[in-house]
């Protein structure tokens, strides 16, 4: 059974019998040959064009660079990808900054630094949304994701997300009493980063760089999404592998950063104590960061932890349409993982990679096969698509775009899917797997659909 989180390369190309474009730091170390021979073939089945990757141990990075399947792609460990919400781990470092400065205190309740904005009226205690309780997930605001806008679109700006008149749905509220249970929320990230823009003046993206992103030598790296930060920035590719408008933020501080796999060595570096030392507060300080609650087991100050086989992992995944991003972190052994994609299918090319790092560094889920999609002829996965009926009235929508089948929601998004034989596919996304059913005729008449332990049958209509 392979590895899967609590939440959500480099090597001269000769070494690859199909030779992929592969740009590289002179002073890298060779790559393990398993992600030398998989990493190209994952970007062909997932339909992912670059994939940058560092694989460090201490003070040592031994693995560093980008992969690109197409030799006109000209990513480089220099450019940019949206890391998603690994940019809650970086507004963090800034919240707990401010704490050891004494502008602020996380046991406040966040309401005491705002002016022009305060939680909107409830039956829940307003008070006891406290800065920690947002950092940490536990305060009861809503929002589990924050909204996405096309480029080409004027964005919102951050009072008036707030201030619930742009989301609809997902408005910014109380959805239950603070301090009860843990409930992800990037709402709650959007208020930090109106927080920092009320106690230091300035705006966030400014802020950010001058006093977070440069200290901590992260100085190609952007919340600001300008015509600069784009030129420097990969293309973003969808679940069906085609180029898409690049998206935009107003809650930059909870998906919004443009970080380089460089920076991200830099920001990773420090997290596991061989970078430079008081920069941003103490290592007392960050390390308190690093701890869990109770209420909140696998979720400190912006990081994301978990245990597997007695070793502590700490990190956070990102997860935004056209980028999937990784960094995963054993803080007793300084060994870290990062991984920065520019695909939608990209989350699975992280699990195939973070396989190996489990398996080849702690020994961890060993003898794994690595997933790749059978090969199906096109007209063979065509004879999948159509419109399906579950018992209980539950539909769904297959379609099939010349190569690949995805299954489409009612909200328009579609979820890649992959063959693993003639009759099963995959979803890129998750381990919910669709087993169709096939007539003597030869013509599909259904599937089940297998996720965790509930089973749907869905008829084809």
């Amino acid at each position: 059974m392979r590895v899967n989180k609590v939440f959500i390369i480099v090597l001269a190309c000769v070494l690859v019998s199909s030779c992929t474009n592969v740009i590289t730091d002179k002073d890298a170390k060779t790559t393990p040959q398993q992600y030398v021979t998989l990493t190209p073939k994952l970007q062909q089945a997932y339909s992912v064009p670059s994939v940058a990757i560092a694989v460090i141990d201490g003070t040592e990075v031994e693995v560093q660079g980008v992969y690109n399947i197409d030799d006109l792609l000209q990513t480089n460990t220099s450019s940019l990808f949206n890391i998603g919400s690994i940019s809650k781990t970086v507004t963090a470092l800034a919240i707990m900054d401010l704490h050891a400065k004494g502008l602020i205190n996380i046991d406040d309740p966040v309401e005491n630094y705002l002016t022009n904005w305060s939680i909107p009226d409830s039956q829940f205690d307003s008070n006891k949304v406290t800065i920690a309780s947002l950092l940490n997930h536990t305060s009861g605001m809503s929002m589990w994701g924050v909204p996405e806008f096309p480029i080409s679109e004027k964005l919102p700006t951050l009072v008036e997300m707030l201030t619930n008149k742009t989301e609809g749905d997902l408005d910014i509220q109380l959805a239950h009493e603070p301090l009860t249970k843990w409930q992800y929320s990037g709402g709650g990230y959007a208020v930090l980063q109106y927080l920092i823009e009320e106690v230091t003046k300035q705006p966030f993206h400014i802020y950010m760089k001058e006093n977070v992103l440069n200290k901590l030598g992260m100085q190609n790296s952007s919340f600001l999404l300008d015509r600069s930060t784009i030129r420097a920035s990969t293309t973003p590719y969808d679940a069906a592998g085609q180029p898409m408008e690049r998206l935009a933020f107003t809650a930059t501080s909870a998906a919004g950063l443009n970080a380089s796999l460089k920076d991200m060595i830099s920001l990773t570096n420090f997290i596991i104590g061989t970078g430079s030392d008081n920069l941003l507060m103490s290592r007392t300080l960050f390390e308190s960061m690093l701890e869990t609650k109770d209420i909140s087991p696998n979720y400190g100050f912006g990081f994301e932890s978990f245990e597997i086989e007695k070793n502590v992992f700490v990190g956070h995944s990102g997860q935004n349409e056209g980028w999937m991003a990784s960094m995963l972190i054993s803080p007793s052994t300084k060994k870290a993982i990062v991984i920065l994609t520019n695909g939608t299918n990209g989350i699975r090319i992280i699990d195939e990679l973070e396989s190996i790092w489990f398996c080849d560094e702690f020994g961890i889920s060993c003898g794994n096969d690595i997933t790749l999609p059978a090969k199906l002829e096109p007209k063979t996965i065509e004879n999948y698509k159509g419109n399906y009926l579950s018992a209980d009235g539950s539909s769904a929508t297959l379609n099939f775009d010349g190569s690949n089948l995805f299954w489409q929601t009612d909200y328009g998004y579609e979820f890649a899917l992959r063959p693993s034989s003639i009759n099963t596919f995959y979803f890129v996304a998750g381990d919910t797997e669709l087993v169709f059913e096939i007539s003597n005729k030869g013509t599909v008449v259904g599937f089940t659909r297998i996720r965790d332990d509930d089973e749907t049958i869905f008829k084809k209509r």
